[in-house]
């Protein structure tokens, strides 16, 4: 054991403040705009007000079953002990949050906000209980049903992103080939 030795202190040495420096300050350019006077009124008109998109619930169909795909997927993610297919699963769902959400948004969009007319009933299934192909087929056949559902010269838009959509699950359909 070291014996303890009181420490002295020095005495504070003075505090040094740096001298003020006063610069001059420069005066900000003026700059003149000139104002030109018009005739024509800016009118700016308020938000529409909320409805629902359509009477017949496309929207509200097209949008449960998209909610329920990607979730779909996002369950078998989590729920697999499979790193290849763990993967595979991270992918689609990656893909499907930014192309259902542009889906979605883009379909409002045109045809107004999609309001549930009671409720929005997902059925998701679990892991273990689950057909990967024959999910993924069925989710393939309600995208490609989708050319029933919409007119291909007005919502091409909303076809190119279905498309995309569809890409993925054909992918993920050959991914999970590599197990």
């Amino acid at each position: 054991v070291e014996p303890v030795h009181n420490a002295v202190t020095a005495p504070a040495e003075p505090v040094v403040q740096a001298p003020v420096v006063e610069a001059p300050v420069a005066e900000a350019p003026k700059v003149e705009v000139p104002v030109v006077e018009t005739k024509e009124e800016v009118k700016v008109e308020a938000p529409a007000s909320e409805i629902k998109a359509e009477v017949d619930g496309k929207g509200e169909m097209i949008q449960t079953m998209m909610l329920q795909m990607q979730n779909q997927y996002k369950i078998f993610h989590w729920q697999t002990t499979s790193f290849s297919q763990h993967k595979s699963f991270d992918g689609i769902v990656e893909s499907l949050i930014g192309n259902i959400d542009e889906f979605i948004e883009t379909y409002m969009g045109k045809y107004g906000r999609v309001i549930a007319s009671n409720t929005f009933n997902l059925t998701l299934g679990n892991y273990k209980d689950s057909d990967f192909n024959a999910i993924t087929d069925a989710y393939i056949n309600f995208l490609i049903g989708l050319s029933n559902e919409l007119d291909a010269s007005k919502d091409s838009d909303l076809l190119n992103i279905r498309d995309e959509i569809l890409g993925s699950l054909n992918q993920l359909k050959y991914l999970l080939t590599l197990v």
